[in-house]
Order: structure tokens, then C-alpha cells, then sequence
């Protein structure tokens, strides 16, 4: 009987610290999203040579901190150019991201420069815009359910073939 009893603690204190083991290096955490209600949308847009402004709107619930922009001279392809901020004093270097001065919280407008010049196309019929969030320690969340991609009309933007 005492054999029985010694062979089953032995196991519970092996599947004890197998378990414990695998804690340790599965080092599992939820993956961290955006809230659900995360909403910029495209208030107005002006074009000229080499220029594009985009005035963009918070139109969920939660602060933004920035976005990532690209655009296509095709009205049927998902646009995947980026374009060079002007106005981003953030010291991002990254093109076609724009991080705001103050997060932008919601019901707030802020206006963004472009550079269309690093283009190899003459207009703009397509952009697609991303929020993204900036956590207290520096990591980013990307809005993967905040996706927006809008047509637009009479965007000629001029630049050398």
C-alpha cells in the first residue's frame, strides 16, 4: 500500500513541474488588438503637384497615435505605395507611416502632408489607411479591423513619368 501511495505522489510532483517547466517556456500572452471601436475616416483630401493633404477624423472611441498610408494610381488594386510624410516631427523615417504630435483622440481632426513626388504614377484613385496604437513601453498595435480603403476622384497629382 505504501508503495501505491509513493507512486502516485511521484507522478503528481513529475506532472507538477513538467507543467511548471512549460509555463516557463511557453511563455504564453494574448495577442493584443486594437479595441474594437478604433475608427479613422477621410474627412477631405487635396491634391496638387507633388502634394497630397489628407485630413483625417477619429471617428471611434479610443486615441490614436498614428497611421500607415499607401495609395495606387489603379482604381482596381489594393494600394501598396507608400508615400514620404511631410509633417511627421516625430523623427519617423519610415515611409508611408505618420505618428501624430498628440495622440488624436476621438472626434478630433488632424491634417497630413505627403510627398507624391517619390511616385511613378500621375494620380491617385485608391488609398488605404491603418491606425496604429503606441503602448507605454514602445511596442506597436497595429488596427487590423480598422482597414480603410477609399476611392478617389480627380487626384492628379503631376509628376514626371
Amino acid at each position: 500500500m505504501l508503495s501505491y501511495v509513493l507512486l502516485i505522489s511521484i507522478v503528481v510532483a513529475i506532472a507538477i513541474s513538467i507543467y511548471s517547466w512549460l509555463e516557463i517556456i511557453a511563455n504564453v500572452e494574448p495577442i493584443k488588438e486594437c479595441e474594437e471601436s478604433t475608427s479613422l475616416i477621410i474627412s477631405d483630401y487635396v491634391c496638387s503637384e507633388n502634394i497630397f493633404k489628407l485630413t483625417l477624423k477619429n471617428s471611434g472611441r479610443f486615441s490614436i497615435d498614428g497611421f500607415i498610408f499607401s495609395v495606387t494610381d489603379n482604381p482596381d488594386r489594393v494600394p501598396i505605395t507608400p508615400l514620404n510624410a511631410l509633417n511627421d516631427l516625430s523623427g519617423n523615417t519610415i515611409p508611408g507611416r505618420y505618428i501624430f504630435k498628440q495622440p488624436l483622440n476621438p472626434g478630433e481632426s488632424s491634417e497630413t502632408l505627403f510627398d507624391s513626388s517619390n511616385t511613378n504614377f500621375t494620380s491617385i484613385r485608391n488609398v488605404r489607411i491603418q491606425p496604429f496604437i503606441i503602448l507605454e513601453y514602445g511596442d506597436e498595435i497595429v488596427c487590423e479591423n480598422a482597414i480603410i480603403i477609399q476611392s478617389i476622384d480627380n487626384c492628379e497629382i503631376n509628376t514626371p513619368l
